[in-house]
């Protein structure tokens, strides 16, 4: 099993989500304390836990900047559903973002963050369309190295050729093209269950069951030691 920490640390993971999603932007420490019934210090602390559980990314101030699927910073990834929005580190975390609940929900966004724009929309269930290829670029064993960059290299293309010809044009590594289905099945089992009352990070034996399910085997995919 692997390790969430204290039931503190899991239920609070599962409150940002919940709140995120709720409501299109972090909850503050002083809001998650009032709803867990903690110091703020207390807080505090199970944030640092889960950083090191790969369960957030913080800021310089001990603000959440990133809680997969949803980050603070502006993105050429935004979801909007109902009456507010968020904006995702990835399309990858967007299309998560809209399989973790049966809320419709439309994803925008553009190849390659150039100039063309793509709209993905939700029916609560399935996608309109995977006429689109997801890129990968970094190997999973090098996900967590720099998470900023890792997902900023997850980008849509009309076509595997697209996406070999812009990582040439921009001097990136060529990684992993999914398939529309591929991505979108990959996102919904990864977020599926993220709006569950209390969270846990995948073991590496259930990550590699999706990946393997989904045909993403060989030294690609294959996880960091780290992950326990």
């Amino acid at each position: 099993m692997v390790n969430t920490g204290t039931s503190v640390v899991s239920t609070l993971r599962a409150e940002i989500t919940r709140r995120w999603h709720a409501n299109g932007q972090p909850p503050t420490h002083v809001e998650l304390a009032r709803a867990l019934d903690k110091g703020v210090a207390d807080i505090e602390r199970a944030l640092r836990e889960l950083v090191d559980l790969h369960g957030v990314v913080l800021d310089g101030a001990g603000r959440i900047r990133i809680a997969h699927p949803f980050q603070t910073l502006p993105s050429t990834c935004w979801v909007e559903a109902d009456n507010r929005g968020w904006w995702c580190p990835c399309a990858w975390c967007a299309l998560g973002s809209m399989a973790m609940s049966d809320e419709p929900a439309r994803f925008v966004t553009t190849f390659g963050a150039e100039d063309e724009r793509i709209e993905i929309r939700y029916d609560g269930s399935e996608i309109d369309r995977t006429d689109w290829v997801m890129l990968i670029t970094r190997p999973a064993r090098e996900w967590w190295n720099d998470v900023p960059c890792t997902c900023a290299l997850n980008q849509l293309f009309r076509s595997p050729d697209d996406a070999v010809i812009w990582s040439a044009r921009h001097g990136f590594d060529r990684g992993e093209v999914l398939s529309g289905q591929q991505a979108w099945s990959l996102s919904q089992q990864w977020y599926g269950g993220f709006l569950a009352p209390a969270w846990r990070r995948k073991t590496a034996d259930e990550v590699r069951e999706i990946l393997g399910a989904l045909g993403l085997t060989g030294p690609f995919w294959e996880l960091p030691k780290s992950w326990h």
